[in-house]
């Protein structure tokens, strides 16, 4: 009998991020966001809320990844302006 193929990990939640603005400035993009009740200035590499990564910011979007299982999503911040 062969044995059941291996439970799959449930998909993360994407994050629920509304987009308020950003900023470019020498040392590169700050997107500004709300979640919930509290307001974040994200730029790449960051790390929030112990389970999402800023992979990169290249407007039109954002693209953050999940930590424990390296699923991506794209937020879309606006052109470049």
């Amino acid at each position: 009998m062969p044995a059941p193929p291996p439970e799959q990990a449930p998909e993360p939640p994407a994050p629920k991020l509304l987009y308020l603005g950003k900023r470019h400035d020498e040392t590169g993009w700050q997107v500004f966001v709300q979640r919930g009740e509290q307001a974040l200035i994200l730029r790449e590499g960051q790390v929030f809320d112990q389970t999402y990564r800023v992979e990169s910011i290249k407007p039109p979007r954002m693209v953050v990844a999940h930590v424990a299982q390296g699923r991506t999503f794209e937020v879309a911040i606006g052109e470049a302006q």
